[in-house]
């Protein structure tokens, strides 16, 4: 008989490349988005966040906030996105016109 489940959503101790945590705006309509905006930076986990992502609270974790915009510059969506510190890697390009 399998053991209790784990109050890790993901698994005791897990390393998955896949450890994230998402909370989104429960409003998903966002036919019309123009223009999102990204803000992106490093934490500290709280309680809530960490025992999500199956590490210890205070660990550094990555963070992103983004607020979709309509036409006419309406925010219309909201989430916020938590990934584990010891697995993110955050990559961009920069393209330039000639």
């Amino acid at each position: 008989m399998p053991g209790p489940a784990s109050p890790c959503p993901l698994g005791k101790n897990s390393k998955s490349k896949d450890a994230t945590l998402i909370h989104r705006d429960p409003n998903p309509s966002l036919r019309f988005l123009r223009s999102p905006e990204y803000k992106l930076k490093a934490a500290a986990a709280s309680s809530e966040v960490a025992a999500a992502l199956c590490v210890k609270q205070g660990s550094p974790i990555f963070r992103i906030e983004r607020t979709s915009y309509s036409t006419g510059s309406i925010p219309v969506g909201y989430e916020k996105l938590y990934y584990r510190g010891d697995l993110v890697r955050f990559v961009t390009r920069l393209a330039r016109k000639r």
